[in-house]
C-alpha cells in the first residue's frame, strides 16, 4: 500500500512540473511576442516588424488640384525598438516619382531615423498611391509603407454668391453665372441641381469655347416679408471632382407695407393705458382678402386680438387698425413685443417697443 502511495507521489510530481513548464513556456512566448509587435498591421497608426516599427504606415494627402502643385513631402519616423543594431540600406520605391533619405541609417537600440520623401503625383484624376520599402541589413525586416492621395479637378464659379436684391411680389429677377474647371480643356456637364428653395429656378443654359457651364437663375419676389439665403449645390460628372455649391440671396418686400414700420408705445404708471393706428397697405392677390392679426406680448402688458379694432376685410387693399395697450404692473421695465400680420399669403411682423417708466 505504502508502494503505490509512493507511486502516486511520484506521478503527480511528474505532471506538476509538467504544468510548470509550459505555464513558463507560454509566459516567454507572450514576451517576445509583445516585443516583436505581435503580427504586422497595415494601420495608418503604426506599423512593426521585430521590435522596428514606424510611427505611421500610410500618409494620405487627401484631395490634391490637378491643376496646382503637385509635390508633396513627407517625413517617416523609424524607431529601433529591437536589442540589436540595425542598418538601413536602402528605400525602394513603385515608381520613379519619388525621392527619398535617411538621417540616420544604422540605429543602435533605440535610436530613431527619419526617412524624407518627396513624391511628385501625376495629372491623372482619380485615386493614385505609391509603395515603399525599408530594407535594412536584417533580410527579415522590411517595413512596408506607402503615400496615397486624390488628384482632383475643382471647379470654380464666377460668384460664389448670387445677390437678388429686394423684390416685389410677383417681380422677377435672373442672374447667370459661369461654372469652369480650373484646368483647361477638360470636359464636364452638370448632372444634378439641388435648390433648397421653391422660389428660385436654376437651369442650364449651354456651354461656352472654354468648356464652361452657364447656369441661369431666376428668383421669385413673395406675397411674404422674409430675407432668403439659398444654398445650390451642383453635381457634375466627374466622379473625382467634389460638387460645387453657390449661394443666393433675395430680400422678398411681400405684399405687406405697415406704417408704421417699427411701433414705440410709451406707458407711465401702473394700468396706463395707449392707443394707436396702424395702416395696412396690401398689393397683389391678397388685397381684398381678410385681415387677421395675432399678438405676442410679454407679462405685464395686457395686449391681445381683443384689444384691436374689428378686422374688417381690407377695401381697395388698404386697412387701419386701432392698438389699445394697458400697462398692470408697477416698475415694469421696457418691453417688446411682435404684431403678427396676415392677409392671405401675404405675412407681416410689425415689431412693437413699450417704453415703461
Amino acid at each position: 500500500m505504502s508502494q503505490y502511495v509512493q507511486d502516486i507521489k511520484h506521478i503527480s510530481s511528474r505532471h506538476i512540473c509538467v504544468v510548470a513548464l509550459c505555464a513558463t513556456l507560454a509566459v516567454i512566448a507572450f514576451v517576445l511576442y509583445r516585443h516583436s509587435g505581435g503580427p504586422t498591421t497595415h494601420s495608418t497608426a503604426s506599423i512593426k516588424r521585430n521590435g522596428v516599427y514606424c510611427t505611421e504606415a500610410t500618409k494620405d494627402f487627401g484631395p490634391l488640384d490637378a491643376a496646382g502643385n503637385l509635390e508633396r513631402k513627407h517625413v517617416f519616423l523609424i524607431i529601433n525598438g529591437s536589442q540589436r543594431q540595425i542598418c538601413i540600406e536602402r528605400v525602394r520605391s513603385s515608381c520613379g516619382c519619388t525621392i527619398s533619405s535617411i538621417d540616420n541609417p544604422i540605429l543602435a537600440p533605440g535610436q530613431e531615423a527619419r526617412i524624407s520623401v518627396t513624391v511628385r503625383w501625376s495629372q491623372t484624376l482619380g485615386r493614385q498611391s505609391v509603395s515603399l520599402a525599408v530594407e535594412s541589413n536584417d533580410t527579415s525586416l522590411r517595413l512596408p509603407l506607402s503615400l496615397v492621395c486624390d488628384v482632383v479637378m475643382p471647379l470654380y464659379a464666377s460668384a460664389d454668391i448670387v445677390d437678388f436684391g429686394v423684390l416685389k411680389p410677383g417681380q422677377k429677377e435672373s442672374r447667370t453665372i459661369r461654372i469652369a474647371p480650373r484646368s483647361k480643356g477638360r470636359v464636364f456637364r452638370i448632372v444634378n441641381t439641388s435648390v433648397a428653395s421653391p422660389n428660385l429656378q436654376v437651369h442650364t443654359v449651354g456651354y461656352d469655347i472654354d468648356g464652361a457651364v452657364e447656369i441661369e437663375m431666376v428668383m421669385s419676389g413673395q406675397d411674404s416679408r422674409l430675407d432668403e439665403v439659398i444654398p445650390i449645390v451642383f453635381a457634375t460628372s466627374l466622379e473625382s471632382s467634389p460638387s460645387l455649391q453657390v449661394t443666393a440671396t433675395a430680400s422678398h418686400q411681400g405684399g405687406m407695407n405697415v406704417e408704421p414700420s417699427v411701433l414705440l408705445l410709451p406707458l407711465g404708471h401702473a394700468d396706463a393705458e395707449v392707443s394707436t393706428q396702424i395702416i395696412v397697405n396690401t398689393v397683389g392677390p391678397n388685397a381684398h382678402l381678410p385681415l387677421r392679426a395675432s399678438l405676442e406680448f410679454p407679462a405685464g402688458i395686457d395686449c391681445d386680438v381683443n384689444t384691436i379694432a374689428p378686422l374688417a376685410s381690407a377695401t381697395n387693399g388698404r386697412s387701419m387698425l386701432t392698438l389699445r395697450v394697458r400697462h398692470q404692473r408697477d416698475q415694469l421695465s421696457s418691453q417688446s413685443g411682435i404684431i403678427r400680420l396676415s392677409q392671405g399669403t401675404a405675412v407681416y411682423e410689425l415689431p412693437v417697443l413699450i417704453m415703461c417708466k
